[in-house]
C-alpha cells in the first residue's frame, strides 16, 4: 500500500500543561471515500521544548496497513504541524470499513508515549445505493425542482424520479414528495402551505434546503394549518441519530454540514419559521402526522455538498430509509441480495 507523509512546521498559539505533549487532529471529520489519497493533519505541543519522535500507524479493519515516524522537536508553546498523506484502500460496494490512525509521540530516552491520539475513520464506497436500485424504484419519488440541481445530481447517481412541474400536481401519485435544494418559499408562496395539508392527509414529505422566505407554523397561535401530532426541531446531533457513522458538524475538508436553518419569530399570535443561510437556527424541522404523513424540512447542504465527500450522500440515502421505514412506502427497506 503506497503512502506518502510530510511534516510541516508552523507557529501557532496554545500550550499544553507542564510534563505534558497535547496531540490533536485538527479535522473534524472522519468520513472518507475508499481508493482515494488524503491528508491527516495534527499538532504536537508542549509547554517547554523537547527532542522526541512521532510514531503513527494507520489500520483498517483491525489491521495495520501502514506505519511511519519522524523526530519532533516543538519549541516552547509552539507546536509542530503533522501532515500525513494517506492512500485510502478501495472498498467493495455496499461495504463500509472501520479505520484509525494512531499517533503517539515519544520523549527522547523514553519508553512511555507523552502524547497520543486515535482518530477514527470511516471508509465509504462511491454508491449509498448499491444493490437498492428497485427498493429506490418502489419509493416512487416526485420531485419538485425548479432549481434543477437536485434533479442532475440524482440522475447522475441514478436515483429514479418523475418531475413535478407545479404546486398544483405535488399531490399526484402515492410516493416520497421531494423538494429540490435551493428553491425560496418567497417565490412559491403557497409551498409550505400545500407540503402541510399533503402530510396531514398522509403522505411523505422531505423538502431540501431551501433558499429563503418565512413560513407559518402549524399548532402556534391561531393559523388555519393541520396541527401534526409531534413536531421535532433539531441541529447537527440528528445526522448522528440517523447513522452515528456519519460527520455531523463538518463534512469531508470541514466543509459545513449546515446550509439554510429555520429561525423561530413572534412572541404573541402566530408563530413562523423564516429560513436563513448557515446555521444559526434550527436545521431539522420535522412534523409527524396521522395516517403515517411526515414532513421533514433539511437544512444540509445534501446536493451542495454531494461530490466533496460520502457525508452528504450517505445521509441522503439515511433519511429516505428512515421515512420509508416510518411512513411505509415500500414492502421493503433492507438491501436487496
Amino acid at each position: 500500500m503506497a503512502i506518502f507523509f510530510a511534516f510541516l512546521l508552523s507557529a501557532t498559539s496554545g500550550l499544553a500543561g507542564d510534563g505534558k505533549v497535547a496531540v490533536e487532529a485538527l479535522g473534524q471529520w472522519a468520513n472518507v471515500f475508499g481508493g482515494t489519497e488524503r491528508s491527516f493533519q495534527c499538532a504536537i505541543q508542549a509547554a517547554n521544548a523537547f527532542h522526541g519522535i512521532a510514531k503513527w500507524e494507520f489500520n483498517v479493519s483491525g489491521r495495520t496497513i501502514a506505519r511511519g515516524e519522524q523526530q519532533v522537536i516543538p519549541a516552547a508553546g509552539n507546536p509542530v504541524m503533522l501532515d500525513l498523506k494517506l492512500a485510502i484502500p478501495p472498498v467493495t460496494d455496499g461495504v463500509v470499513m472501520q479505520a484509525v490512525l494512531a499517533v503517539a509521540v515519544y520523549r527522547d530516552g523514553q519508553e512511555n508515549p507523552a502524547g497520543k491520539l486515535e482518530k477514527k475513520l470511516w471508509i465509504f464506497s462511491d454508491d449509498p445505493f448499491h444493490g437498492r436500485k428497485e427498493w429506490l424504484a418502489q419509493l416512487s419519488i416526485g420531485l419538485f425542482d425548479p432549481e434543477k440541481k437536485t434533479a442532475e445530481q440524482l440522475t447522475e447517481s441514478g436515483v429514479p424520479f418523475a418531475l413535478i412541474d407545479n404546486i398544483d400536481a405535488l399531490g399526484e401519485g402515492t410516493g416520497l414528495i421531494l423538494i429540490g435544494e435551493g428553491v425560496s418559499l418567497k417565490d412559491y408562496r403557497g409551498l409550505a402551505e400545500a407540503l402541510l395539508n399533503l402530510a396531514s392527509r398522509g403522505r411523505v414529505v422531505l423538502c431540501l434546503s431551501l433558499a429563503g422566505g418565512e413560513m407559518l407554523l402549524p399548532g402556534m397561535g391561531d393559523v388555519d394549518l393541520p396541527v401534526p401530532e409531534m413536531l421535532t426541531f433539531a441541529r447537527h446531533d440528528v445526522i448522528k441519530m440517523l447513522d452515528k457513522r456519519l460527520d455531523a458538524g463538518t463534512w469531508d475538508r470541514d466543509d459545513m454540514a449546515a446550509m439554510a436553518s429555520m429561525k423561530l419569530k413572534g412572541e404573541r399570535g402566530p408563530v413562523s419559521a423564516e429560513i436563513v443561510r448557515g446555521g444559526s437556527g434550527w436545521l431539522w424541522t420535522e412534523m409527524n402526522y396521522e395516517k403515517r404523513g411526515r414532513i421533514i424540512f433539511c437544512g444540509f447542504g445534501i446536493i451542495d455538498k454531494w461530490k466533496s465527500g460520502p457525508t452528504a450522500r450517505y445521509l441522503f440515502a439515511s433519511i429516505l430509509e428512515d421515512m420509508d421505514k416510518r411512513g411505509g412506502l415500500t414492502i421493503q427497506t433492507t438491501k436487496e441480495d
